[in-house]
């Protein structure tokens, strides 16, 4: 079984032209093959998994967790850090070491915040 970010998936659906018939808005279309459903939730982006830098890149500047290791020792770390999707870079925020932020290998998008 596969977690999947159903909000993502909804905004990728809602914002997606249908793949046969080209409607607007795919939930709309009563016209379009369940394939294209399918094939949505197929991409929808895993939920608490790690992703491969060599897979993707955040779509967006955001705040994300990353996991690194350092080139000589091998150390490896996690942080919080700001994506930014201009300059395709990861960089610290206030309680990071710039060396943590070297050889990232993959990312995840955080988790949202409790509700109180």
């Amino acid at each position: 079984m596969r977690l999947i970010d159903a909000d993502a998936l909804i905004e990728l659906i809602e914002n997606s032209n249908c793949k046969d018939c080209n409607h607007y808005n795919y939930i709309k279309c009563r016209a379009c093959p369940t394939d294209d459903a399918v094939t949505y939730i197929d991409e929808a982006p895993t939920v608490g998994e790690w992703i491969s830098v060599e897979d993707r890149l955040p779509e967006t500047s955001q705040e994300v967790l990353i996991f690194s290791r350092t080139e000589k020792s091998g150390t490896g770390y996690v942080n919080v850090v700001l994506y930014s999707a201009k300059f395709k870079a990861f960089n610290c925020t206030d309680d990071c070491d710039e060396y943590k932020v070297k050889n990232v290998t993959h990312w995840m998008p955080l988790p949202k915040a409790p509700e109180e």
